[in-house]
């Protein structure tokens, strides 16, 4: 939503890129380095971001609630954008149209959900198993019960499997678990697949077939 507002309202195809980045940085540090490089190169619109629409309408390190990786904030605008040619038509022709797409979706999900064999949707099963063959590279150091010191070549990262975080954030925001998470989770032998809150489950499901 914002991003279009800057490309519409600011014409800046540069801006937005390294909106995008911002918005999606998982730590505080990440997104001060990109958006201070927005204020550095496009001043107007580091302002219109910061004091016009607040950090935590757009970007998920400042975001105080569970977003898991859904980046809009704003379902009404996606469904008049999904309708926009219906909308033209009388409103039992619109309505027909809403009818059939949530059919549609109810029928695809029918059938995917026949063949699932994970506790987790397809599409975050894939995630997992990416990041699953990124953890293998990793060593691991117990530091206690649920602590753990992670580190690759070029990463050094500290997993609290207690309360399902990392320093690297990804864990926190999107509740499954990252390439590190997971590496602590196999050095202990622990079920990586209960570190995954039921909710996240749920909200991928939902948008598992995108329109």
């Amino acid at each position: 939503m914002w991003g279009q507002n800057i490309k519409s309202r600011f014409k800046s195809t540069g801006a937005f890129n390294l909106y995008y980045e911002a918005s999606n940085a998982y730590t505080l540090s990440a997104f001060n380095s990109k958006f201070e490089e927005i204020e550095r190169r496009f001043p107007s619109i580091a302002q219109y971001l910061k004091e016009i629409v607040g950090f935590e309408l757009w970007a998920q390190a400042h975001f105080p609630g569970k977003r898991y990786n859904i980046m809009t904030s704003n379902v009404a605008e996606s469904l008049n954008s999904m309708f926009k040619k219906s909308r033209e038509f009388h409103v039992v022709a619109l309505l027909d149209a809403i009818q059939a797409k949530m059919s549609s979706w109810f029928n695809d999900r029918c059938k995917i959900a026949v063949g699932i064999k994970s506790p987790l949707m397809p599409l975050m099963e894939e995630k997992v198993r990416e990041q699953w063959n990124e953890a293998e590279t990793f060593k691991v150091n117990q530091l206690n019960a649920i602590k753990f010191d992670v580190r690759g070549d070029l990463i050094e990262a500290l997993v609290d499997l207690g309360r399902r975080s990392c320093s690297y954030k990804v864990f926190d925001i999107e509740k499954l678990p990252c390439s590190h998470a997971i590496a602590a989770c196999n050095s202990v032998k622990m079920d990586l697949y209960s570190f995954v809150l039921s909710a996240t489950n749920q909200m991928h499901g939902l948008l598992l077939i995108k329109a």
